[in-house]
């Protein structure tokens, strides 16, 4: 019996949890902080990666944890996997707050939640299966001391038209624990053919962002007039800082300068959707809006939404600015948390440059228990199934144990032994198995029962 109850136990385990934790990869699992100040953020990143044989979606619940949890601030508290999602960046802010000098570290855990909705749970008839995924290391010095440390990487500059905007861009390093503002940046554009400078601007410090501090390959963008006429030419880009220069960078490909009308922004919202058709008024909803750059030129998407519930408008949104090249596309997206139980539509399109796509709709349900009618009873049902069998399993294991302990007892059963005899009782020889009477025997026999006349005399 004994061999046997682990075998039974793999089982239940088998029947009660059919949904077996998928491989989740985190790139880098562990971030080295060398210099933060007191009361100061920076801000990190890490990369999930879904494992190829995962399928459907997903849930992963993001949770600090260690006695420095509270350095972590920001960052969304879930994070949505939908089937079609191979890796996902989570960002998130790191500050000591008050903290004395020293070393320390912080945990982020990403916890993952299977949906009651997924194929794997509707045919197991239970519940959400909560799982551990991963876990990212936080290492982080906080000092006390300020310093600055970056490094230029590079610079280029998008085709465009004699007047339109063009599109520059810009990569560099800070590694230092204080935020770097560049005072102003110099952009000369050079003839290719002969590098000799057509035209500069100057980009002051209003018209550019703070390189965040302890952060890596940060990249920035810059839309600009340029003044060029027809040709192709390279970027120059000077960086100061206090008066003084910072850095130099080159372009290493030139870019072309268009005559007016040749080039084209396109682009079309492909989809709307929102990642199921109900939910929870407690359940953030996550809207996606898949949009193309179908023209010739760069240009900047942004998203806007309508948010209607019981067809009265309730809020209008419009999300970050993205840069796409040609031929590019991507999801733009939004996430938001109902505040009332409500029928509720989305109307939403993409503006770029002064135009914008056609408006799709995209519809579903907010209820106080996150489920239809019929989702109730389905559940229900499911939840009445799955006792039936945990108890099935459970009588089947008490009659297994009661059978294989019978018959354990009969295998070892031993003779009963018999009460010694009293002193006050006769014991009496066992007679010997009777046998049918011959005739000698019988002759003999009556020669003993009859008297012999001589002792019968002698005895009188």
């Amino acid at each position: 019996m004994r061999k046997s109850l682990p075998l039974f136990i793999l089982f239940l385990g088998m029947c009660l949890f059919p949904n077996s934790a998928s491989a989740l990869g985190l790139a880098p699992p562990t971030i080295e902080v060398e210099s933060i100040l007191r009361n100061t953020t920076q801000q990190r990143s890490v990369v999930l990666l879904r494992s190829p044989d995962d399928v459907g979606d997903f849930v992963l619940h993001v949770k600090p944890e260690g006695p420095n949890a509270n350095f972590i601030l920001g960052g969304e508290s879930d994070i949505i996997f939908e089937k079609e999602d191979a890796r996902k960046v989570y960002e998130f802010d790191l500050n000591p707050g008050d903290a004395p000098n020293g070393k320390y570290q912080v945990n982020l855990s990403f916890l993952k939640s299977i949906p009651k909705n997924t194929p794997s749970t509707q045919s197991s008839g239970f519940g959400v299966a909560i799982i551990t995924g991963v876990t990212a290391q936080v290492f982080l010095t906080v000092g006390g001391e300020e310093y600055l440390n970056y490094e230029l990487l590079n610079v280029s500059a998008e085709k465009t038209e004699v007047g339109k905007k063009l599109n520059v861009a810009y990569s560099l390093n800070n590694t230092g624990n204080i935020d770097w503002q560049i005072e102003k940046i110099q952009l000369e554009f050079k003839k290719k053919s002969d590098m000799s400078t057509v035209n500069s601007i100057e980009i002051p410090a209003s018209g550019l962002t703070h390189a965040k501090a302890g952060q890596p390959n940060q990249h920035f963008s810059l839309s600009v007039e340029h003044g060029l006429p027809e040709g192709e030419y390279f970027l120059a880009a000077t960086f100061f800082e206090k008066e003084k220069v910072a850095g130099t960078l080159q372009s290493q490909q030139s870019f072309t300068v268009f005559p007016a009308g040749t080039l084209a922004q396109k682009g079309s919202l492909k989809a709307l959707t929102v990642n199921k058709s109900t939910y929870q008024s407690i359940e953030k909803v996550k809207l996606n809006a898949v949009f193309a750059n179908e023209g010739d030129i760069g240009l900047d998407a942004s998203l806007v939404t309508n948010i209607y519930r019981n067809n009265a408008l309730l809020d209008l949104k419009k999300s970050d600015t993205y840069h796409l090249d040609p031929g590019e596309e991507t999801t733009l997206s939004e996430i938001f948390t109902p505040d009332s139980d409500g029928s509720y539509k989305i109307e939403g399109y993409v503006e770029f440059g002064n135009k914008k796509t056609d408006m799709k709709t995209v519809e579903f349900e907010v209820g106080s228990s996150g489920s239809t009618a019929s989702d109730k009873i389905g559940i229900k049902l499911n939840s009445f199934t799955g006792l039936g069998i945990l108890s099935l399993i459970i009588l089947a294991c008490i009659f297994t144990y009661v059978m294989l302990k019978r018959r354990h007892k009969i295998e070892i059963l031993k003779p009963v032994e018999q009460s010694p005899p009293s002193s006050d009782m006769t014991i009496l020889p066992t007679p010997p198995p009777s046998s049918p009477p011959s005739e000698s025997s019988s002759e003999s026999s009556s020669a003993s029962q009859s008297p012999d006349p001589q002792s019968t005399e002698n005895l009188k």
